[in-house]
């Protein structure tokens, strides 16, 4: 099922929209102090209001993209600023809706976004990684994935072209609840199943997946 982060302070509205989207696995929250402690890489989408007490939609925009440059982000606001919806473009942000809203219209948005999420992602020529089936294809032959493998080569995809370090690693992917030496064993099984090592080791810093043109 898709996961969805809610960020959205008016109460009603915030229980509105859990309640339409109950399909999905859905967390919601009214602070923005309480969201920004529970951005992780689980989320497929988040929703994210920009009024809201403590820390606002903006910042902590910022910080889910500085995290997951990929992540897709709908915003929710009641502002008509033109500046504030262009900055929120600026940072990322997939789409906009404004106050006040059907939400069915939101629904809409999130089956856009649906869409992208359910088609393979390019590593590199012939090369490519399904989330949604944690398989790998290269060039036609679908190689399955573990669970914490899928996470990995998601969490390295994420942020393509940077190390990942293993502290962030550990987090995302253990709770820190492991060691550095499992994060070797979960690479070497994981890049026997992909061409050439794609994933690279930077002694003492971390992991990366550098960036090809594809």
């Amino acid at each position: 099922r898709m996961k969805i982060m809610l960020l959205e302070d008016d109460y009603l509205l915030n229980k509105a929209i859990k309640l339409y989207f109950k399909s999905y696995e859905l967390d919601s929250f009214l602070d923005g102090s309480d969201a920004y402690d529970a951005i992780n890489s689980k989320y497929d989408v988040y929703l994210i209001d920009i009024d809201v007490p403590n820390i606002n939609g903006i910042d902590i925009l910022k910080e889910i993209k500085s995290r997951f440059p990929l992540a897709h982000v709908i915003m929710i606001s009641a502002t008509i600023e033109i500046d504030t919806i262009e900055m929120a473009y600026k940072l990322g942000c997939d789409d906009y809706i404004k106050k006040p809203f059907e939400i069915k219209e939101l629904e809409l948005k999130i089956d856009l976004i649906s869409n992208k999420l359910n088609k393979p992602t390019k590593i590199e020529n012939n090369l490519e990684f399904d989330l949604k089936n944690s398989i790998i294809i290269n060039d036609g032959e679908k190689i399955n994935l573990t669970l914490k493998e899928t996470k990995l080569l998601n969490l390295l995809l994420n942020k393509r072209g940077e190390i990942v370090s293993n502290e962030y690693i550990l987090y995302e992917i253990w709770d820190y609840e492991n060691s550095n030496n499992q994060i070797r064993q979960l690479v070497g099984r994981l890049n026997k199943k992909l061409p050439e090592n794609i994933i690279k080791n930077r002694k003492g810093l971390g992991y990366i997946i550098e960036w090809k043109e594809v």
